[in-house]
């Protein structure tokens, strides 16, 4: 039976499985974020326990840590260091 066909024949049927498909795919991405989002939270560690001046040379600062740190839980913290960095010197 071809898709044509299908579609005609039974269409809630395939939009059924389309949309259990789309539903399955948008999960497993929001996933993938929140896993993405708990290992930056863990890198944001390692960078409190640098200090002022080794911040300083990869272009952060203690403030842009903490604000980071106090974002949302799922937000990931590596997109809010980002945006303090570009804010402050954009050419960077």
């Amino acid at each position: 039976m071809t898709l044509a066909t299908e579609l005609v024949t039974q269409p809630y049927r395939l939009i059924r499985s389309c949309s259990i498909r789309t539903t399955a795919a948008a999960a497993v991405q929001a996933v993938q974020r929140i896993v993405v989002a708990i290992k930056h939270r863990r890198e944001l560690a390692h960078f409190a326990e640098l200090d002022d001046r080794m911040l300083a040379d990869i272009g952060l600062r203690r403030s842009d840590l903490d604000a980071a740190r106090c974002g949302p839980l799922l937000q990931d913290p590596m997109h809010i260091l980002d945006q303090c960095r570009i804010r402050r010197d954009p050419l960077r």
